[in-house]
């Protein structure tokens, strides 16, 4: 422990806004201003704006962005091919040679295109371009996934099953993203493309390991990104860069094996998901909920969560929120604590109120009891949310981490076995007299191999009783107390200096943090040293292997830092749960400077009275 703060905490004051993450992000947000991804597409489909014009502008928007941030790697214009050279300034400190860049060029799959710039039918996304995380395939288009080795190997013939979902939704992939090499770290960079740099502070991390996406979407390049998360890889970078995703339900929408050039990946889809970036819930919400729409039913491996309790009252009771700043042996800065005790205290205007989530799915099946709440809610019948400050429910850290890494480590373990060659023939009549060893070498090998097969799937299944134990923790804590959500921290820290040598992370920690609360801001802050790995995925790893769908999205600001938050639904109920963050959302804005007033960010009063999004409609609309 010590009693000095980290660099990138300093005290120091200083006006609006050149350092300030919040300043820069009302500065990107409005000299980038866009509609939403609806209007933006209803506009192409009723002829008012081109494919072609569309596609140009946010083409050009990453070919003018990408020099200072880096997140963008790979670009596919409509006609010549572009290619994106590293910057030689993000190589500094990374053993990366500044005359030796990955240049590589590729063509847009034919199928996203259309010759005269319109559909045959009407697509819900028609027309709007998006960016591919450089992990999975997009047809003709290199997939290096970070690697020197990936770099080299021949563009895939078809792209993954998202990217043809999304197409045949009418988006248009313009480009691929930056990821951490092999996709495995929690920040991005790499030896072949460099450092992505964090849009909001070109110093920090944007997070990992869907950072360049992240970063893509939070400069403006484009309106939303293509993401994968199997340990936090949507959360920590939403939180980082102040932007909205969803991690879906279990088997909701699954990474493929076919679908990334890494075998292990593939093979984790039960854990492994696709999920999008975009700056608002109201974007979120429109196209994951047209994706899910898409996407045939889980199969039904785990029990969806039971619905709250108590039926639905008239007027529509309140939707009880919980509200977690820490999880039970996890550490975490108690300036994060201190916001969520800030959420939990602020009540939700009477103004603010959203159709009830626990019941949307009810409505969907057509029971009795949904089917009059739908009537209800057509009818103008709403309901108010209300935040309750509770202690989270009592996950066991140490079974879940387990159950994680035996999951990995199977599948690593299976790649091995579907990618060793196997026995090679004699080549000559001398190596014949040696066969009766050989076969005894062999059959040694096999004897262990089985043995070793055997024992990581026993330890598999000990990993899947864990996980379907741990779900049951969750689905009680939501139903016993009767709550729509649950809302508990991204991170145990804020946004952090870009860190290739994954030193340990820096956060603030008090004695109480009910004592901070009535002295701050006169109490004088200690700063501890927490372990890399474990700063980084405390919070969002035992929701993935519960799991639970998960919206990530922003909560305020610390300090001038980002602080986001994860928004836990029951099983199954992914866009009741969209629908509940977009109320959230709103509260969040018109609560403007009143929220988070212990930790207002170091910029002008007329900054931070903005709420956290101010978006207008593009001016070609």
């Amino acid at each position: 422990m010590a009693d000095e703060p980290p660099p990138h905490h300093s005290s120091r004051s200083h006006s609006c806004c050149g350092d300030d993450c919040r300043c820069r992000q009302h500065h990107l947000h409005h000299r980038h201003p866009d509609g939403s991804v609806a209007a933006m597409a209803a506009a192409v489909r009723q002829g008012r704006l081109s494919r072609q014009s569309l596609e140009r502008h946010y083409r050009g928007m990453c070919l003018q962005l990408n020099p200072g941030i880096n997140a963008v790697c790979h670009l596919c214009p409509a006609s010549s091919p572009v290619p994106l050279l590293l910057p030689p300034a993000t190589r500094v400190g990374l053993g990366v040679d500044s005359d030796k860049g990955a240049t590589y060029t590729a063509s847009r799959d034919s199928a996203s295109a259309d010759a005269d710039g319109s559909a045959a039918v009407a697509r819900p996304l028609e027309g709007i371009p998006f960016l591919v995380k450089d992990l999975v395939h997009v047809a003709g288009v290199p997939t290096a996934c970070g690697d020197m080795r990936l770099a080299t190997l021949p563009p895939p013939p078809s792209s993954a099953s998202a990217v043809s979902l999304l197409q045949s939704l009418g988006a248009v992939p313009i480009g691929k993203t930056n990821v951490p090499a092999l996709s495995m770290d929690f920040q991005t960079f790499n030896g072949v493309f460099g450092v992505t740099c964090n849009p909001l502070n070109h110093s920090l991390t944007p997070g990992g390991s869907s950072g360049g996406s992240a970063a893509a979407v939070a400069a403006g390049m484009v309106l939303f990104a293509l993401g994968t998360d199997l340990e936090g890889s949507l959360r920590l970078p939403a939180s980082f860069c102040s932007l909205c995703s969803l991690r879906p339900s279990r088997d909701r929408w699954p990474v493929l094996g076919s679908d990334v050039p890494l075998p292990s990946l593939g093979l984790l889809s039960s854990l492994h998901t696709y999920g999008v970036f975009t700056r608002t819930m109201e974007d979120l919400q429109f196209i994951m909920s047209v994706v899910l729409s898409r996407l045939p039913p889980p199969p039904p491996l785990l029990p969806a969560s039971p619905p709250p309790r108590s039926p639905p009252r008239s007027p529509c009771p309140p939707l009880r929120v919980a509200v977690s700043g820490h999880l039970p042996g996890a550490p975490v800065d108690s300036r994060i604590s201190l916001l969520f005790q800030a959420l939990a205290a602020t009540p939700m205007p009477a103004s603010m109120a959203c159709s009830d989530p626990a019941y949307a799915a009810a409505a969907d099946t057509g029971r009795k009891q949904g089917k009059q709440h739908q009537h209800q809610h057509e009818r103008g019948g709403r309901q108010q949310v209300e935040f309750v400050l509770t202690d989270a429910p009592r996950l066991d850290f140490k079974a879940l981490d387990k159950a994680s890494k035996e999951f990995i480590f199977a599948a690593q373990k299976q790649a091995q076995r579907h990618q060793s060659p196997g026995p090679q023939g004699s080549k000559n009549s001398g190596e014949s007299r040696k066969s009766g060893a050989r076969n005894a070498v062999e059959r040694d090998r096999n004897e262990e191999e089985e043995a070793e097969r055997q024992q990581w799937e026993a330890e598999v299944g000990a990993a899947r009783r864990t996980q379907q134990q741990q779900q049951a923790v969750v689905d009680a804590f939501l139903s016993d107390n009767n709550l729509a959500a649950w809302i508990l921290p991204v991170a145990s820290v804020l946004p952090f200096p870009h860190n290739p040598q994954h030193q340990p992370l820096t956060i603030a920690v008090s004695g109480s943090d009910k004592q901070q609360a009535q002295q701050q801001p006169q109490i004088q802050q200690q700063w501890q040293q927490v372990p890399y790995p474990r700063a980084l995925r405390s919070f969002t790893m035992p929701l993935t292997i519960t799991g639970h769908p998960v919206v990530g999205m922003p909560l305020g600001w610390i300090d001038g830092l980002p602080c986001g938050m994860q928004v836990v639904g029951p099983m199954g109920q992914d866009i009741p749960l969209l629908r509940l963050c977009c109320q959230i959302e709103a509260h969040l804005q018109e609560a403007g400077g009143r929220f988070g007033t212990t930790f207002r960010p170091r910029c002008s009063s007329s900054t931070t009275s903005r709420p956290l999004f101010a978006r207008s409609l593009h001016s070609c609309l």
